[in-house]
């Protein structure tokens, strides 16, 4: 005859009685604290803030006000649909056309090709404020301006002598810049040989 019989404290072993023996069979072994789901949970939590606290806040410190911003490309939208921008027609790399970094970065999501018949392989001056001052996967200096999408925007790439300058820029800052157009590579209307003029 066999009889079995839990322990009450621990609820783990279970004490079996035979005819002749007495003997103790495990019948769960206890899982360690840090092998329980919670403890798991709370691990995951704290590994996550932990990794959201090493990554860098990329805002700027004099950083431009939403509604400001929004308010200029109101003003920016609103020329562009009423009238048409008017430029100075460009025959050589000499003549340098003026234009708005949004304004610019507008009328390549409005119509890329006309954009690129108006501004690709010419010699612009942008004027707009900084978002991002940056090196690209090769190492090369670049300065990206505010647009109404925050994925997107003008780039211009910039000379090496310009290093310097480049240095002393921070983001919000307002500046004109001049480069050739080679037009829109993905999300970015791009310059190149760019020269900061401030």
């Amino acid at each position: 005859m066999l009889i079995c019989v839990m322990r009450c404290l621990s609820k783990t072993d279970i004490y079996c009685l035979s005819d002749s023996n007495f003997m103790v069979v495990d019948a769960k072994p206890k899982k360690s604290w840090y092998k329980r789901w919670w403890a798991i949970v709370l691990f995951v939590f704290i590994g996550l803030m932990i990794v959201g606290s090493l990554i860098p806040d990329n805002k700027p410190k004099d950083e431009i006000t939403t509604t400001t911003l929004r308010q200029e490309l109101s003003k920016v939208k609103e020329t562009t649909t009423s009238t048409t921008i008017t430029k100075t027609t460009t025959t050589s790399l000499k003549d340098v056309v003026k234009v708005d970094a949004v304004t610019l970065y507008l009328e390549y999501e409005q119509n890329a090709i006309r954009a690129d018949e108006s501004y690709k392989g010419k010699l612009l001056e942008v004027q707009g404020v900084v978002n991002k001052i940056d090196k690209d996967l090769f190492d090369k200096e670049y300065i990206l301006f505010y647009s109404d999408n925050i994925f997107a925007g003008v780039q211009c790439m910039l000379k090496e002598s310009e290093t310097s300058k480049a240095l002393s820029l921070n983001p919000g800052d307002e500046i004109n810049v001049q480069g050739v157009v080679t037009g829109k590579q993905v999300v970015y209307v791009v310059l190149e040989k760019c020269v900061i003029k401030t």
